[in-house]
């Protein structure tokens, strides 16, 4: 977990000798690390999405936490001998938690498995303890969650049956507009006035995006519209579980979206005043924090024990 001195979008202080928490693969571990280092994962399966080793001498932490962001290739030398250093820790596993979308299929005890909605609860908790609500947009779902004030999940409200309002349904936009998902938020932040979006249905997403291109409306009003779209789709999410109490927590890859963020922030406020809205940089491993932490409540005997 957090060190008392660490604060969320810095980079995270050498971890010494002693009982850590942290994740690997499609599971969160408790670690018992005997060198300086620390390794973070994905709640997908087989999918290695972050590895923050502390940098080797005369590498800066700009370029050795790159690697965080999944940017590893085989001719960058510096982030390969990075991999490799985590890669070859020698640990102890003193505890597990499986979480994700593929959990059920894991060789874990049941009271080793975690729902994603409880892992981004007490996730966002350990990252902004004040929180009380959490909007996850991740790239399959959106959840609107309630927190107590340990973490515990107490309501929610999720939407996983269809991608309309979620990052796939950006990546979807991208493609038919050739731009990266990265590009989204920084040109839709340039309009001046958003056009309204009547769907946001991904099957028919690329039929309206070409007929509002046709009728001559410029490309940053229609993903201001779009953008505007997918965050209305999540507040009356949150509506339903129980509202926005401060201090609200937005969490997922659509969290670095920064016209998502302004979207959210204006309909927070036009809706139910001002809130305070908690952002990390480090938002898409929100769930993966979850059930390390998860894991080390269960190590030490401490917390309330949920049922997945």
């Amino acid at each position: 977990p957090p060190s008392p001195t660490w604060r969320p979008g810095a980079p995270p202080p050498g971890i010494r000798r002693g009982r850590k928490a942290a994740t690997s693969g499609s599971q969160s571990v408790l670690l018992d690390l005997p060198v300086q280092g620390a390794l973070a994962g994905a709640q997908r399966l087989g999918r290695l999405q972050a590895v923050a080793p502390v940098p080797p001498k005369g590498v800066g932490h700009q370029q050795a936490f790159h690697v965080r962001q999944g940017q590893v290739g085989p001719r960058d030398r510096v982030h390969r001998r990075a991999v490799d250093q985590v890669a070859n820790v020698s640990f102890n596993t003193a505890n597990c938690i499986g979480t994700g979308y593929g959990r059920q299929r894991l060789p874990f005890a049941r009271e080793n498995i975690r729902s994603e909605i409880l892992c981004h609860g007490l996730g966002a908790h350990a990252m902004f303890p004040a929180t009380k609500t959490v909007l996850d947009i991740g790239g399959q779902d959106t959840k609107a969650i309630q927190v107590d004030p340990d973490g515990i999940v107490t309501s929610f409200q999720m939407n996983d049956r269809c991608a309309a309002g979620c990052g796939r349904y950006l990546g979807y936009i991208a493609d038919e507009m050739n731009l990266g998902v990265h590009e989204l938020g920084p040109i839709a932040q340039k309009s001046r006035h958003y056009v309204k979006i009547s769907s946001t249905c991904t099957v028919f997403a690329g039929a309206e995006l070409r007929d509002r291109l046709m009728m001559g409306q410029k490309r940053e009003d229609i993903l201001a519209g779009l953008h505007r779209a997918i965050i209305l789709r999540a507040m009356a999410l949150l509506a339903r579980s129980g509202g926005i109490d401060d201090e609200f927590t937005f969490t997922g890859g659509v969290a670095n979206n920064p016209a998502a963020v302004d979207a959210l922030k204006g309909l927070v406020e036009e809706n139910y005043g001002r809130r305070d809205v908690n952002i990390s940089p480090d938002s898409i491993y929100t769930g993966a924090l979850g059930a390390a932490m998860f894991a080390l409540r269960q190590d030490q005997g401490t917390g309330t024990e949920v049922a997945a």
